[in-house]
């Protein structure tokens, strides 16, 4: 990244910007609270003039990006790089354009280029993206599928062809490194991430498209039924992972014999993020009530977290951290959002509340807000209204919740910097009238 920023005025500007930014946070105490003295920091207004330099160079590079490699990797640089600022500085709709850009660049890329996708387990990624840009941006836009209202995300052929055609050639017997196993992780949940995603829209899609009423021949309990197709796409993605961690278990029985903790950070972190993606996709089809059969798994992801957690650098900061990687924190809000088992849910709501960090777009302090006003949805502690702080995510024992009170389908939207979010869920009818769900929406400011 450093090397680039020389040749690369674009990087350049970006790298000064992310600097002054961030010493701007440092001396902010609390840099995301309503008391924030940030926009009267000195170095606030120098990030933002060297940021706008970034934004305008890279356009000015646009006409000329697909002429040679370099210029397609110095774009895609400086888009991570925009991404990271946006993220920091708590603006996601932005964030998430930038995210959407970047994929977009790569997919032109891809559509001139058909077999720029190495099926050589040691190239599992474009030649020319040595620094994992491929990999960071399919991370990045699985965490706008798994959080984000994804409405501003649009699929994109040909680098979901070229992904695709990558999981024929993952080897079965081990991989040569974590970073290779890394790889195809991130590829496949890619995948995995825009699968779930099309389940949950295609329930609100199904309310907008029948007005909420229901016919004799679909299911009563989700108001829809999803196609042999689909099914056979979800048992095609579960078989690949089954497949990711067979091989992957063969590495990790080498590897920790080395007795490396970065290693077994590694390990742990890969372990979490298949064991919740093979979750998400056995209980995509619904309903809600298939979550409770994985509470042991629930509990095993938990555990991870809190290894994962205890183990990293950023457990013992007590100022607010920020890194690309969503891992922990969209593990611990998928755990309390679909683990209705009390115990679990309380823990890990918990363990969200006392990381004051940002994951990508992902923020602990929102998501434990959500995690929390969903709580009490679900254990009917109210129903309307605007809810400031959060929900306060009381669940009396650890009885479960029946099925017309759950949410499913969640679809948030929010603003870091101004402090405000909202949340919009289906549940179903806990009475018999021919609809087949019911919208809810809260509005959360803190």
């Amino acid at each position: 990244m450093l090397q680039a920023t020389e040749p690369a005025l674009p990087i350049k500007h970006s790298v000064i910007a992310l600097g002054a930014l961030h010493k701007a946070l440092s001396g902010d105490p609390h840099p995301h609270e309503a008391d924030s003295r940030l926009p009267q920091s000195t170095p606030y207004p120098f990030a933002l003039q060297q940021y706008g330099k970034a934004l305008h160079l890279e356009r000015t590079s646009i006409a000329a990006a697909w002429e040679t490699q370099l210029d397609t990797c110095v774009l895609l640089i400086s888009c991570f790089l925009s991404i990271c600022f946006e993220c920091i500085h708590g603006s996601t709709s932005t964030a998430v354009a930038h995210i959407q850009s970047g994929i977009s660049m790569l997919d032109e890329f891809c559509s001139k280029q058909p077999h720029c996708i190495s099926f050589n387990e040691r190239q599992a990624l474009p030649g020319f993206l040595e620094d994992e840009m491929l990999s960071v941006l399919s991370r990045l836009e699985s965490d706008v599928t798994g959080l984000y209202d994804a409405s501003m995300l649009s699929p994109q052929p040909d680098v979901e062809a070229a992904v695709v055609g990558v999981f024929y050639y993952m080897p079965t017997d081990t991989f040569e490194s974590l970073t290779s196993s890394r790889k195809y992780l991130d590829l496949l949940l890619r995948e995995v991430g825009w699968f779930v995603m099309s389940c949950n829209e295609q329930r609100w899609a199904y309310l907008a498209g029948h007005h909420g009423t229901n016919t004799p021949d679909t299911n009563t309990v989700t108001g829809m039924i999803f196609t042999i197709e689909q099914q056979e796409r979800a048992e095609m993605f579960q078989n690949l992972l089954r497949q990711w961690l067979s091989t992957f278990q063969a590495l990790v029985h080498s590897t920790r014999q080395s007795h490396n903790p970065d290693a077994n950070l590694s390990i742990i972190a890969l372990s979490l993020r298949s064991l919740c993606a093979s979750i998400s996709l056995s209980c995509c089809f619904g309903p809600e009530t298939a979550y409770d059969a994985y509470i042991p798994d629930f509990d095993r992801a938990l555990r991870l977290a809190e290894d994962l957690h205890l183990g990293g650098p950023s457990s013992r900061s007590v100022m607010p951290t920020f890194i690309t990687s969503s891992i922990l924190i969209r593990s611990l809000y998928f755990v309390a959002l679909k683990c209705r088992q009390g115990g679990i849910r309380r823990r890990a709501l918990d363990l969200l509340e006392g990381m004051p960090r940002r994951q990508g777009i992902w923020d602990a302090v929102f998501v434990c807000k959500v995690a929390r006003v969903v709580v009490d949805i679900e254990a009917g502690h109210y129903n309307e209204g605007t809810v400031r702080e959060g929900g306060k995510g009381r669940y009396e024992g650890d009885g479960l919740p029946p099925e017309e009170r759950r949410v499913t389908s969640p679809k948030t939207s929010f603003d870091l910097y101004k402090r405000k979010g909202q949340i919009r869920f289906l549940q179903a009818p806990e009475y018999d009238d021919g609809l087949s769900y019911i919208v809810g929406e809260r509005d959360i400011l803190w």
